[in-house]
């Protein structure tokens, strides 16, 4: 309900079956004490970003939830894990109220003596180890199917590796394997049909160009950016470094989204790996070779830039490489940087690289759009936390995020999507690289597994339903 203030009720009607681990009901008191949690500045926890936006939450009835927002937003109608959570206020609440919050975040409820709502209960917890489920009986959806999980701890993939190998690990989550990983693992079940390994689209790898600094040549002039995309052979990165796993994206709006068939009605700016269209693009900026190939403008500065990344893993680590040799090779003074993974300020080499910095983002619009705004913008002011590394401002774009956060109907939802890719696709404000994934894989005799939709990356969503011989 949208008040004529601009504010927002809505009201949320609980199933009256579901129950605590320890057989008490749920009600919406739970609810109103998890978003008092949530909305504490103390809380480690990192919330969604709506979750700023609700002023208040009542429980007029064990069953009904009314949450107020301070504003329109379009994503109020859903709720997964990180937004409005529920707590079990007659475990919690005391400790909670006694005001010592340190205490409280310490306290074993989170981690052995967990008590929830799903599917599976905690049994024994060998910490570092290994910890066991027992199926609910009292689960709102039915009881599982099997009986008892033993869920495994693996520090050395290459242990999970032979243990998937040898058929004593069953099933492993997304994000287990890295790319080599899985498809060493997708070769040896493939020979034998001994299982499967399964690529689930999770979000979209990209590039994010530097704006901080204006004079710079890609900051001033599209033609720049669209020249670095026409010199990047996206194609031979998913061929070679990523075995075909994925696909090439043109635009952070997925296929299976409404907003894709809007977008490509209007015309989709695609840059494909085109040197003599890079070249032409970056001779009408202004740049052409000098006498050693490189690139220089009329100074005769040559053009420098750096392709960044965090060397989280060699495929990260070969992929910055790579990209800044096929610019190299293109007649740019490129030069890679293999950002520490975990250095204490990560954030802040992130937003300060002198180029483009290479990263996941999942293609939720709140969450990809949103880190394209300027109060996004990361800084020392907010300790480079903020989403928008690379300093990107445009006030039309920002305009379009505000249309889609605080519109409710679908279809204005899916333009006001389409309207801001065509403008990143056209203006060429980030670099899409390709489809990023994760790998589940699980061996021959388990059923149940499939594929999640990009917005849903958890394959376990439905492990109540799962069978195995």
């Amino acid at each position: 309900k949208v008040n004529p203030d601009g504010t927002m009720d809505v009201t949320w009607s609980l199933r009256p079956d579901v129950r605590w681990h320890d057989g008490t009901p749920l009600t919406a008191d739970d609810f109103v004490f998890g978003l008092a949690v949530q909305q504490d500045p103390e809380t480690p926890a990192k919330a969604s970003a709506g979750i700023g936006l609700i002023s208040e939450a009542k429980a007029p009835d064990p069953h009904t939830l009314v949450l107020h927002w301070k504003q329109t937003f379009a994503d109020a109608n859903q709720s997964g894990p990180m937004d409005v959570m529920a707590m079990p206020r007659h475990l919690l609440a005391d400790a909670y109220q006694a005001g010592n919050k340190q205490a409280f975040f310490n306290n074993p409820y989170w981690t052995s003596q967990y008590v929830g709502l799903g599917p599976y209960r905690v049994g024994e917890w060998a910490n570092g180890s290994q910890l066991t489920a027992q199926a609910f009986d009292q689960y709102f959806l039915g009881r599982p199917k099997i009986d008892r999980l033993i869920i495994r701890f693996f520090p050395d993939v290459n242990a999970l590796v032979a243990n998937m190998l040898s058929g004593d690990v069953d099933a492993s989550p997304i994000g287990s394997f890295k790319v080599d990983e899985a498809e060493a693992l997708r070769q040896r079940w493939d020979s034998d049909h001994a299982g499967t390994v399964l690529t689930v689209t999770t979000g979209i790898r990209y590039g994010g160009i530097q704006y901080r600094d204006p004079t710079l040549p890609w900051a001033r002039d599209a033609r720049v950016r669209q020249a670095l995309i026409h010199m990047t052979d996206r194609r031979s990165i998913v061929e070679h470094l990523l075995f075909g796993l994925t696909t090439l994206a043109d635009t952070p709006v997925p296929p299976s989204d409404p907003a894709f068939g809007i977008l490509q009605s209007r015309g989709l700016s695609a840059y494909p790996y085109d040197l003599t269209r890079a070249e032409q693009l970056l001779n009408d900026a202004g740049w052409r070779r000098g006498t050693d190939g490189v690139y220089q403008n009329a100074a005769g500065t040559p053009f420098s830039i750096v392709a960044a990344s965090p060397a989280r893993t060699n495929i990260n680590v070969q992929e910055t490489t790579t990209i800044a040799n096929q610019w190299s090779q293109a007649g740019l003074a490129a030069t890679p940087d293999n950002l520490p993974y975990n250095a204490a300020n990560l954030n802040e080499l992130k937003g300060t690289v002198k180029g483009v910095f290479f990263g996941n983002n999942n293609i939720i619009p709140t969450s990809y759009y949103g880190s394209f705004v300027t109060s996004q913008i990361s800084s020392e002011a907010n300790r480079w936390a903020a989403s928008n590394k690379g300093g990107y401002s445009n006030p039309a774009y920002d305009r379009l995020f505000e249309q889609y956060a605080s519109a409710l109907e679908p279809a204005k939802r899916a333009q006001a999507v389409a309207d801001m890719a065509k403008m990143g696709a056209d203006e060429a404000v980030w670099i899409p690289l390709y489809y990023d994934f994760d790998v589940a894989a699980f061996r021959q005799g388990v059923r149940g597994i499939g594929q999640v939709p990009p917005e849903q990356v958890a394959n376990s969503w439905n492990i109540h339903t799962w069978e195995i011989d």
